[in-house]
């Protein structure tokens, strides 16, 4: 299952996983330390981050926001 990291709660990371269901993951199935924004893989309680599709949706992201300030 897919998800993102919402934001890091003591020892759980916040996630939105698919079907926009939140679910609360504990920091040590992740193998490093997740960021907001993260997006990984969730199977059998590990978590298996994607930094080059997270790179790839901040890339994103960034290049909406600086079309919508041109066309102010």
């Amino acid at each position: 299952m897919k998800g993102t990291v919402d934001r890091i709660e003591e020892n759980f990371a916040v996630c939105e996983m698919e079907g926009r269901i939140m679910q609360n993951i504990p920091l040590s199935a992740f193998p490093e330390q997740p960021k907001d924004g993260d997006l990984f893989d969730y199977e059998n309680g590990i978590a298996v981050l994607r930094p080059t599709e997270t790179a790839e949706r901040k890339e994103e992201i960034q290049s909406l926001f600086e079309r919508l300030k041109k066309k102010k």
